[in-house]
């Protein structure tokens, strides 16, 4: 009685210690995380701690993700593993490999498919250990005959492939007696056989899954089952859906669908759980280097989100495709398939292999070594928006979850400015401010309080003010404001009237200080007439117009432009991936930010469509390829994300290509969300963001948009949006997001009445239009309320052409402070000036009813002048 309960207190005993060690390693491939941080919202960011670097972190606020941030790889790899073994001149380390796994302790194992063993390489064992074989060739439990793939699982067995003896092996942690989990009983295509094994795969409920290459099937065992079940393929060598042609990597997705590297087929197969027949999820599409085809795919992975990875073997790269999207791109070797030996590049590849973290491992065979393409570490730091609860998910790289303690952080309530930020030199401006109370004005110079709200400005140059409110529960807020000055043009009236027309002599102006954008005149604050300068018919280039290229002379599809106060050019240069500046008078201009190849670093641009220069010469860039908006301070090359950069979505905090990006007198920043089909805004600080414009759905509706493009926001905080699908310019007041059509809602087309994707707007004080009529070549002047346009640049009639009074395509428009009209000539690859005419604007005005008349002249640069 004693021995047998001392026996089943032993295999209690024995069974807790296996479910204590599994624990223990299923925990080690886990990210654990904790958050601390700030009592306020604008008190600081929400700081994650992590246990190792995180795959992938979402930030959730009261149960609802707001922001996901995933990691990407490094472009260049190191050699954690290459040379020969210490003290020998012909025995190399990585020698004839076929299969390679990262243990929990981040220890590199790979298959020494030439000396029948499987060694395991750390920074303590540099030479490497043999773990499993080494015993000599043969067909012993502790002997391997040309091992190739390996696994593996959360217990930290090791599972090998054993190919010519036809049998897959687990050796325990610490053991090198392994134990036969399938095949052993010879070649042949039994249920109980296995001929000439590849890969081996390990699913979370311990089922052994085998490339069975030699009988062009994946069997699926128990581990120490007798016979395997076929769950892919086993039908003959053939392209079918229901059968395979020497397949070499397997793998199991978390829904238990099997992933096969078919590659003969150059495919890769997923067999849905239970299916026989599988759906090709990568290639197929024929041998070959193109993006959407492989060459004799050796091993395939897939993450937790369902992106799967192809060591493409034949084309010497890593492939990735993207769950859902099915978007393809090259995360090591050379994109086109070309092999080498530089840190860019592999040379026939036979197995990858990730670790928690997401850090890549490549068995590079021909050139002897392992390539490591390690993850760049992603943000952990979150800036809270709302009063509530927040935690962080962490996951890693195989989908392990590990959720955050929660913590309460209070609100600020927001400071709001409503008003005109821009004024004339010499003259003040008003604001109203809400949101707090007991406001402080950094600097405080030139602010005189009128009453709780109401506030004068009366700088002497352009002044960038914050301001600051304690509110009720502590929290301090802030938010900023830029008072921008201009120069003034002064009308002076000459002459009187005592009739009205037709008999009234006409009332005339005149004017000093430059040729105005508007000149109206006005009776009792209602406008009774507009003048209206020109311009010349034909253009000159004023950057680019060489040619495409990429030196400093020449554009690549330029797509947007500002101006600084000197009249600086700032322009948008998608394809060389850079924001040029061109001085005025130079025909050279130079890159200021981007220009250092396509890509997601600081000081990387990928396909910049829209550029915005603040009064400081600070520069926002949409980056759309990246799905982002990037602040640059003046003088920096390195950016900051204040926009998006959390992968194309629809979600608040994410942004599906980006066109343009404007900022207001208070620092909030508007983007168009093209994919989207709305604008979003986001807060000066990043912490709110919120849709001001469109719903994200597409339509023609008030409250719908269609591929968004260019934005603009009056001195009245109206917003201006070119509706490019739809063919219109909408406008929005404050705080609405039903929008007015003010130009173009007539469908597509080349007459006055229309637009064709219109792609940039500009509004005057009082509300006329400029527009970049991109599909008809052309730039027009549409006068507020009116039902026709008027071509100012390019042809009338929609033509597009190369030749000086001609544009194609134009993108982007921009008045300097001179007048004089810039447009983005997008596919002619320059930026073409067309000059203001001097004393254009008509200074004579006919009165045709009594009252006292007021003239009001507006510079270019928004100031004016009764």
């Amino acid at each position: 009685m004693y021995r047998r309960k001392k026996s089943i207190f032993c295999f209690l005993f024995s069974t807790m210690m296996v479910l204590s060690f599994a624990f223990q390693q299923l925990n080690a491939q886990c990210v654990f995380v904790s958050i601390s941080g700030p009592k306020c919202t604008s008190d600081g960011n929400i700081i994650g701690s992590f246990s190792r670097n995180p795959f992938q972190i979402e930030w959730n606020y009261e149960g609802k993700v707001v922001k996901t941030n995933t990691a990407i790889w490094t472009t260049l790899a190191t050699t954690p593993i290459s040379g020969n073994i210490t003290g020998s001149s012909s025995l190399k380390r990585v020698n004839g490999t076929g299969g390679i796994a990262i243990d929990a302790n981040g220890a590199i194992l790979i298959s020494d498919t030439l000396n029948n063993r499987i060694n395991s390489f750390s920074k303590t064992t540099i030479d490497g250990l043999s773990v499993a074989g080494g015993n000599g060739q043969g067909s012993g439990l502790n002997q391997l005959n040309k091992p190739a793939g390996i696994f593996i699982d959360g217990f930290g067995n090791l599972f090998v492939t054993d190919q010519n003896n036809h049998r897959v092996l687990r050796f325990a942690p610490g053991s090198n007696t392994g134990f036969v989990v399938a095949g052993g009983n010879g070649a042949g295509a039994g249920p109980g056989q296995l001929n000439n094994p590849k890969d081996v795969f390990v699913d979370a409920s311990g089922g052994v899954y085998i490339a069975d290459a030699g009988n062009h099937r994946i069997q699926r065992w128990a581990q120490g089952g007798t016979a395997g079940t076929t769950v892919a393929g086993g039908n003959g060598a053939g392209s079918e859906s229901n059968k395979l042609n020497s397949p070499v990597g397997v793998c199991v997705d978390q829904n238990f669908n099997v992933y096969v590297a078919d590659s003969a087929n150059h495919r890769i197969q997923k067999f849905n759980l239970g299916n026989p027949s599988g759906v090709t999820v990568a290639g197929g599409n024929g041998r070959g280097s193109g993006p959407e085809q492989l060459n004799q795919p050796t091993d395939v992975v897939v993450d937790a989100q369902g992106n799967i990875y192809v060591l493409d073997a034949g084309n010497h790269r890593v492939q990735r495709w993207t769950a859902n999207s099915g978007a393809q791109s090259t995360l090591a070797g050379n994109k086109d398939g070309f092999g080498g030996s530089l840190n860019d590049q592999l040379q026939s590849p036979s197995a990858i292999g990730f670790d928690p973290s997401g850090n890549l491992f490549i068995l590079d065979e021909q050139n002897g070594r392992v390539q490591q393409y390690s993850i760049i570490p992603i943000s952990t730091t979150f800036a809270p928006t709302f009063q509530g609860t927040y935690t962080a998910t962490a996951y890693s790289f195989i989908g392990c979850k590990q959720i955050s303690n929660g913590l309460s952080i209070l609100a600020n309530l927001p400071i709001q400015v409503f008003g005109n930020t821009n004024a004339c030199k010499g003259d003040p401006t008003f604001v109203k401010i809400t949101g707090g109370g007991n406001y402080v004005f950094t600097p405080s110079s030139s602010v005189t309080k009128i009453n709780d709200s109401i506030y004068r400005f009366t700088p002497d140059v352009s002044t960038n003010y914050t301001i600051s409110s304690n509110n009720s529960n502590g929290c301090v807020a802030t938010t900023n404001v830029t008072v921008t000055l201009g120069d003034k043009i002064s009308p002076t009236i000459k002459g009187s009237a005592e009739c009205v027309a037709p008999d009234a002599a006409k009332l005339s102006v005149k004017l000093t200080g430059g040729t105005p954008s508007l000149l109206t005149w006005s009776n009792k604050n209602t406008i009774e007439g507009m003048s209206f300068p020109t311009w010349e018919n034909t253009g000159t280039s004023v950057a680019g117009g060489n040619g495409t290229g990429s030196s400093n002379a020449q554009l690549n599809l330029p797509s947007a432009i500002a101006i600084d106060s000197k009249g600086n050019m700032y322009v948008a240069d998608p394809l060389n991936n850079r924001v040029q500046l061109w001085k005025p008078g130079e025909l050279v201009g130079t890159t200021i930010v981007g220009g250092n190849g396509a890509g997601a670093n600081p000081n990387q641009l990928n396909y910049p469509t829209g550029v915005f220069v603040d009064p400081f010469n600070n520069i926002y860039v949409v980056d759309q390829n990246n799905q982002r908006v990037q602040y640059f301070e003046s003088g920096s090359t390195v950016g900051k994300t204040v926009a998006g950069g959390n992968g194309a979505g629809s979600s608040d905090f994410q942004l599906n290509f980006p066109s343009s990006v404007i900022v207001d007198g208070a620092g909030n920043i508007f983007v168009s969300d093209a994919g989207n089909h709305r604008v979003q805004k986001w807060s000066a600080n990043g912490k709110t963001v919120s849709t001001v414009a469109g719903n994200g759905q597409v339509g023609d509706s008030s409250y719908n948009l269609n591929n968004p493009q260019g934005l603009y926001i009056d001195r009245n905080g109206y917003l201006y949006v070119a509706d490019a699908g739809n063919h219109r310019v909408m406008q929005y007041f404050p705080n609405s997001i039903f929008g007015t059509p003010l130009a173009g809602n007539r469908g597509v087309g080349f007459d006055l009445r229309q637009l064709n994707n219109p792609s940039a707007v500009i509004a005057d004080a009082v509300g006329n239009l400029y527009i970049a009529d991109r599909g008809n070549n052309r730039i027009q002047r549409w006068v507020a309320y009116d039902t026709i346009g008027n071509t100012i640049a390019g042809s009338q009639a929609g033509g597009g052409g190369s030749s000086p009074t001609q544009l194609n395509l134009p993108s982007g428009i921009a008045f300097n402070n001179d007048g004089n009209l810039l447009v983005v000539d997008s596919r002619n690859n320059r930026i073409q000036q067309f000059l203001l005419n001097k004393n254009s604007v008509d200074t004579n005005f006919t009165p045709r009813k009594s009252g006292t008349y007021t003239a009001v002249a507006y510079a270019f640069n928004g100031s004016d002048k009764n």
